[in-house]
């Protein structure tokens, strides 16, 4: 009798630490996701790469999402991490050859995401709208990606 009555109170503990550690695990994940159009002196701008990242205190930032426009310029991605130390700091990349002049190296900016368009989730439903992105103008933190 009282060995059945540990083996239940076992079992019981056991299964109240599993799902604790299951519903710890979706706890720090974060999600977020860009959307827009990108153009080229007024001309819907394709396969523009376009990437998120969550910015680290130390060490490389980590990238979470990418893709490309499409024919007609348009962009959409979303993306998710798990944050075990630290806050979850997005932004996304744009990688690009609109005017220009070094084919070898492309030009590369980057932009913040608004933190009301990161959610606790492993799926971003209310996405940061960017607008139309025209990238002909160079801009203030702009660099040269030849990496690419």
């Amino acid at each position: 009798m009282l060995y059945n009555l540990l083996k239940i109170i076992f079992f019981s503990i056991s299964l109240v630490l599993i799902q604790s550690c299951s519903s710890l695990s979706s706890k720090n994940v974060y999600a977020t996701g860009v959307k827009g159009t990108f153009t080229c002196n007024g001309v819907p701008a394709s396969n523009i790469k376009v990437q998120i990242y969550d910015k680290n205190k130390i060490g490389k930032d980590t990238e979470i999402a990418q893709g490309f426009s499409d024919v007609k310029g348009r962009f959409g991605i979303r993306g998710n991490e798990k944050v075990n130390i630290g806050n979850f700091d997005p932004y996304y990349a744009v990688t690009h050859d609109c005017n220009n002049a070094n084919q070898v190296c492309k030009r590369k900016f980057t932009e913040e995401i608004d933190k009301k368009y990161v959610e606790k989730s492993t799926r971003a439903f209310d996405v940061y709208n960017a607008g139309t992105v025209e990238l002909a103008p160079k801009r203030p933190n702009e660099k040269r990606d030849c990496n690419v």
